[in-house]
């Protein structure tokens, strides 16, 4: 079965950062398998301390993907590593409240996204320098505080 889907990834430093490359895309169980095989060959080459993964384009996610994340996660956990699921839509989201995976994940909100965009603009504005990032996620945060 040929992919409909791809996950692009990027390591910054120890982190990685990782997204679909489509718009939308449902984890079901149809493609659980492939998304495990992805995900699990991404931790085992870049070998990160913090896997960011972009979850916006993810409209639905089957309890069998959740199970895959769950096993990235014990993966990660392994090395001392961690997992962040960021930009999730909030239907996506809801899942992840209702199954009480929003508690062993860090799952940010939805709207969290503005702050990582404004901290990720000025990062870019900086000329990407080397590091966590922590100055530009601060200033974005204030930011976002000062215009509610």
């Amino acid at each position: 079965m040929v992919s409909q889907w791809s996950i692009a990834a990027e390591k910054l430093g120890t982190r990685a950062f990782c997204r679909f490359t489509q718009p939308a895309i449902a984890l079901d169980e149809i493609n659980a398998d492939e998304f495990s095989r992805a995900v699990h060959t991404l931790v085992d080459e870049l070998k990160p301390t913090e896997l960011l993964f972009d979850f916006g384009a993810v409209t639905f996610i089957s309890s069998i993907t959740l199970g895959v994340l769950l096993s990235v996660r014990k993966k990660l956990l392994a090395t001392g590593a961690t997992l962040t699921l960021y930009d999730l839509r909030p239907e996506v989201f809801e899942i992840f409240q209702i199954t009480h995976l929003a508690s062993i994940f860090h799952v940010p909100p939805p709207g969290a996204s503005d702050i990582r965009k404004i901290a990720y603009m000025k990062w870019e504005a900086a000329g990407k320098p080397a590091g966590d990032g922590l100055d530009f996620w601060l200033q974005a945060e204030q930011e976002a505080r000062q215009a509610n």
